[in-house]
């Protein structure tokens, strides 16, 4: 039996092709998926992915690298409206991403690794860790 930890199959570029996607999975033995959250704009489509194989398919919350930008309180806000509402199976994606975007980089290193920086551009992205550490404290994760 083998876990995919990091599946985006809600996305809509598998719309085509998911079910397809999912009985390949299957059929190598892959008996788990791990849904990370996008953002608000690609939730609900893994939420509904999540609904219709609930015994294949794991949902987290969280805000994605690429997605953190003015409006990340937002987003934030939208997802924490869903603890407690909804089954969900961890706190993510967060984190550095560098396979998409490297423009912020280094502001997302400096938070990652010298949280104690209060310069104020480093501040959304540590507001960010911070609350996502506060939503797994908040439920039962």
């Amino acid at each position: 039996m083998f876990i995919d930890t990091h599946s985006h199959i809600y996305a809509e570029e598998f719309d085509n092709d998911r079910e397809e996607v999912i009985q390949r999975a299957w059929e190598a033995d892959v008996r788990q998926i791990i849904l990370p959250d996008i953002d608000s704009t690609t939730r609900q489509s893994m939420l509904s992915l999540a609904e219709a194989c609930p015994d294949m398919m794991y949902p987290t919350l969280g805000v994605h690298p690429t997605s953190v930008n003015e409006s990340y309180k937002t987003e934030i806000q939208l997802f924490e409206k869903l603890l407690g509402q909804t089954t969900i199976y961890g706190i993510g994606e967060c984190g550095i991403d560098l396979y998409w975007d490297k423009t912020f980089y280094r502001l997302r290193a400096a938070v990652k690794y010298r949280p104690g920086n209060e310069s104020t551009r480093y501040r959304p992205f540590k507001r960010l860790a911070n609350r996502n550490i506060y939503c797994v404290e908040k439920t039962t994760l």
